[in-house]
């Protein structure tokens, strides 16, 4: 894939610097699916309520969505995979647990209404480098490259 070519040589990189690689490649594939979330989610959410309809018993094993399908457009013939993954989630979806009663809770609350900030979704802080050496790592190796390159800068 398209990060790990960078990593091709004949004298392995650092560890470090693949990490810090990769980890901007997952930080704009995070971040595209993050502000992609709400409109999904939340047209998944008016299908159910149109499916539900004014009906006092509604079971999801006799339903079937076709959320995904409405909304993506995979023509080419190299998006069939992709495709029959979004057949998947729109075949079982309704029938995972507590799925349908915390989706329409979210979407009465507006949680759909508004794309989360960058800021939030990519927290790499909280959510990864107090947890992972490798991004410990890095942090130390960038401040001491910078330390570095301002004593050569100074003298």
């Amino acid at each position: 894939s398209r990060f790990m070519s960078a990593a091709i040589s004949r004298k392995p990189a650092p560890r470090w610097t693949i990490k810090l690689f990769l980890d901007n490649f997952l930080d704009q594939d995070t971040y595209l699916l993050a502000t992609q979330q709400q409109y999904i989610l939340g047209q998944e959410a008016k299908d159910v309520q149109g499916m539900i309809g004014n009906s006092s018993s509604f079971d999801p094993s006799l339903k079937k969505m076709n959320t995904r399908r409405k909304l993506f457009c995979l023509c080419s013939p190299t998006e069939r995979f992709g495709a029959k993954i979004e057949q998947f989630w729109d075949a079982t979806l309704l029938k995972s647990p507590n799925r349908i009663p915390r989706l329409l809770q979210l979407h009465s609350s507006g949680a759909f209404a508004s794309t989360p900030s960058r800021e939030y979704v990519l927290d790499r802080k909280t959510q990864h480098l107090d947890l992972v050496r490798d991004s410990q790592d890095v942090v130390r190796n960038c401040k001491r490259i910078s330390a570095g390159s301002q004593l050569v800068l100074i003298s």
